[in-house]
């Protein structure tokens, strides 16, 4: 699906440009990593700051409800460079040396950024699954007991509570990695990225299998693979162009979809072609999670299936998303660094 070219979102050819669309932060402090939420902590407060009751009337906020969107900024060349003491043998321009972990693609040294080991595609359900299982996992959304799920404007149910600036996230009890979508749809596909999974989960995940979550500076240089000022990962085309190179928005976000969209939602895993270095859905389909930031203002990479072109431009390498460390919503994912 798509977002817009220069914001957020993009897939669909000339149409008239709204603001962009913001995507929703959820106020969850209080609650971090693996810890309980607070005792006596009163959520209200924090669901106060972004939704709208039954019906659709608004709650009065605490705070200005801007303070729970998303922000996002195109970091130009100025990006925040935070360097990884890696440890690399060899010739430090070259790929990393060692036996790669299975599953991943050796990013040769770059700029500031050291040669490592990338997962090749994002992180999906099946392998998310092992590591609940083997570990006893329990996620921010389990924790809660709801999460935000993406409806089209007229779609959520009568007396869904939405988020006041962004409608179309709806407030899901129940909806978390398992069932995405909310209890009452299907459970996740194995080959689809694992989604509704914080920051936090993603780290916890990561650091399980001995590795960690990409830097911000490392995660665009493995985007653009070695193409040198390209501003997506396939290179210079507009994904809007030509046939799609990833999953974004083939229409009119939020409210029309185009005829153009190859899927529906998110993608399987490895639906599009792999950029030079071999990496997979490095826009597109779901946001990533990268290190970086502070725990309110965590870091995401690579815009969603819901960027399109009168909306969102996270599907530009150079476009960054930022968002708590305990939020999570279905088009919202990972991959690991080694």
């Amino acid at each position: 699906m798509a977002e817009f070219c220069g914001e957020r979102n993009r897939r669909a050819s000339a149409i008239p440009d709204p603001p962009p669309a913001p995507d929703p932060l959820r106020h969850r402090k209080g609650h971090v990593g693996r810890g309980k939420p607070r005792p006596g902590r009163n959520r209200a407060s924090g669901m106060d700051q972004q939704v709208r009751g039954g019906r659709g009337e608004r709650i009065s906020a605490a705070v200005r409800p801007g303070l729970r969107v998303l922000s996002i900024r195109d970091t130009g060349t100025s990006v925040l460079l935070l360097a990884l003491a890696f440890g690399a043998c060899g010739d430090p321009s070259g790929p990393p040396s060692g036996l790669p972990p299975p599953g991943t693609v050796g990013i040769p040294a770059g700029g500031e950024v050291d040669a490592f080991f990338l997962d090749r595609e994002e992180v999906p359900t099946a392998r998310f699954a092992a590591f609940v299982t083997e570990g006893g996992y329990e996620t921010d959304s389990e924790r809660y007991g709801w999460s935000l799920v993406f409806h089209e404007p007229g779609t959520e149910p009568e007396d869904a509570r939405v988020v006041a600036s962004a409608p179309w996230w709806v407030m899901v009890e129940g909806a978390d990695w398992r069932r995405p979508r909310g209890p009452e749809h299907p459970s996740a596909a194995d080959d689809h990225p694992a989604t509704q999974v914080s920051w936090n989960d993603a780290a916890a995940f990561c650091a399980a299998a001995g590795g960690r979550l990409p830097t911000s500076a490392e995660w665009a240089h493995a985007a653009r693979g070695g193409q040198a000022g390209s501003p997506f990962p396939w290179g210079d085309r507009s994904p809007f162009a030509g046939e799609p190179p990833a999953n974004l928005w083939d229409g009119l976000f939020p409210t029309h979809p185009g005829p153009g969209d190859r899927f529906p939602g998110i993608a399987p895993v490895g639906a599009f072609p792999p950029n030079p270095y071999g990496l997979l859905d490095m826009a597109g389909n779901v946001w990533e999670w990268v290190d970086g930031g502070e725990p309110e203002f965590r870091l995401l990479r690579g815009g969603s299936f819901l960027c399109a072109e009168n909306s969102c431009q996270g599907y530009r390498i150079s476009w960054e998303n930022r968002a708590s460390d305990d939020s999570a919503w279905n088009h919202t994912g990972f991959r690991c660094a080694f």
